[in-house]
């Protein structure tokens, strides 16, 4: 079926109008820690804070979605402002050594669980990459090729508990990581260069297109087995 030029063209208006006018507004107001650094996310429909605890993968969208404002759509004082205030926050309070970074602190940024989590690391290298090329600043490359090389050494692994979930009969191997993965590997690439990036990048493709997806169902699953197979048990 043909692409309707026209349709894109007048999708990206509305999305843009949305994203512009209706989302930015709710959240440019509320979502800087003017008391803490930082992010406060969660929020009922009226705008009240249910929350004040700090999600590090959050802190990290917010982180990123700022920076890419600035970088991508305007160059905008105040949208860089809240890109620094996330920033200097997480670089501060959120990173566990190593490449990775935790999963929850409290409102000053003290670790509140001792988990480490590969969302925060996804969500911290894609925050960190768009602010460099926002600003055109170096200061966080070290730190970003740590946050990759952490990624690639994890999900590689294929004994790394976040691969994994499931009951105790079995142990299923995730999709999204390596969904993700592709996406650290294109934000990366910015940064790092694509000699770095291309055979994680390509390893993820992999895994995407003939590991999870399944020519015999006309699908591609969310998990499979650890031998890569589907997997039908009662729950299912």
């Amino acid at each position: 079926m043909a692409v309707d030029a026209n349709k894109i063209v007048d999708l990206g208006k509305y999305y843009r109008k949305h994203l512009l006018e209706d989302v930015m507004p709710f959240w440019e107001v509320r979502t800087k820690d003017t008391q803490c650094g930082g992010y406060l996310t969660c929020f009922d429909r009226e705008g009240n804070v249910t929350d004040t605890d700090k999600y590090v993968w959050f802190q990290g969208r917010q982180f990123y979605m700022f920076s890419a404002l600035y970088h991508q759509v305007e160059q905008r004082d105040d949208w860089l402002e809240l890109a620094d205030c996330g920033r200097d926050f997480l670089l501060k309070h959120a990173y566990a050594g190593d490449g990775r970074w935790h999963y929850q602190l409290d409102r000053q940024g003290n670790v509140k669980q001792a988990a480490i989590s590969i969302f925060s690391d996804h969500f911290l290298l894609e925050g960190m990459c768009e602010y460099a090329l926002a600003t055109g600043r170096d200061d966080d490359t070290t730190l970003i090729s740590d946050t990759f090389a952490a990624i690639e050494r994890n999900t590689r692994d294929p004994d790394f508990k976040d691969i994994f979930h499931g009951t105790w009969k079995a142990k299923y191997r995730r999709h999204g990581l390596h969904m993700f993965g592709l996406q650290a590997a294109r934000h990366a690439r910015a940064i790092l260069g694509d000699d770095r990036v291309r055979s994680f990048a390509d390893y993820c493709l992999e895994q995407s297109l003939y590991v999870f997806a399944k020519d015999q169902y006309k699908a591609q699953f969310e998990s499979v087995g650890s031998d890569n197979n589907v997997v039908m048990d009662e729950a299912d």
